[in-house]
């Protein structure tokens, strides 16, 4: 409760005092609720702002609401040049080279794609919905990774596979009938048929008497089947 006390004065003496109570229980719970309210909002724009990838918020319409700090990062543009910006405008004057957002309001589906921007970077944006209501999409959310890291270590991989499979085929070609030292027709016959085997699927019966050569055709034709 609140009170206001005011006296009553005749004759300069006072001669009764008026007391006036209010109940403020709902307004405290107004303003607390308020001040919660505050709290969380302040909370969340720090975590938008703090988050790693960049994040551009819009309306329906693609008036910019919202840029953090890693968008900033990213395109290496301020968020001073893209508040209250329409992002169609943005992208005919060449700050922003392409937008998702209009396709994310007609769809009324997330979209994804990948793009290289002003600076360079490999980027993939994903657009999502925000719908109210009546369920029509009411802001549009586009998170923004960069991914030019990622996609210099896939190629360095690819690199390494290249190469791990030109050495490969440089010792299948080590391993050739070249390499295997031999002087009669008849064994240069068994490696040309040990070669035509090789590209078949089947098992293979390897028969001799012991000195002849066996464990060498059989390396062969291994080798030849890869």
């Amino acid at each position: 409760l609140y009170a206001e006390r005011t006296p009553i004065i005749h004759e300069d003496t006072t001669i009764a005092i008026a007391s006036f109570f209010y109940n403020i229980t709902d307004t405290l719970t107004i303003s607390e609720n308020l001040n919660q309210a505050h709290k969380n909002e302040l909370f969340l724009n720090e975590i938008i702002d703090n988050s790693y990838d960049g994040i551009y918020i819009t309306d329906r319409e693609g008036k910019t609401i919202l840029v953090n700090k890693a968008y900033e990062r990213i395109s290496g543009i301020s968020r001073a040049q893209l508040i209250g910006e329409k992002i169609q405008n943005l992208v005919s004057a060449g700050l922003i080279s392409t937008s998702i957002t209009k396709d994310v309001v007609s769809s009324k589906k997330t979209v994804t794609r990948t793009q290289t921007n002003a600076n360079d970077k490999n980027i993939l944006i994903t657009g999502t919905p925000i719908f109210d209501t009546l369920g029509n999409v009411r802001h549009v959310i586009t998170n923004v990774r960069d991914i030019t890291e990622l996609i210099s270590l896939s190629n360095k991989l690819q690199a390494e596979i290249n190469r791990a499979d030109m050495y490969q085929n440089q010792l299948l070609k080590e391993s050739s009938d070249e390499n295997i030292v031999y002087g009669s027709r008849e064994f240069e016959n068994v490696l040309s048929i040990s070669k035509k085997i090789s590209k078949m699927d089947s098992t293979v019966l390897i028969l001799g008497e012991t000195g002849v050569g066996k464990e060498i055709i059989a390396q062969y034709i291994h080798k030849q089947s890869n």
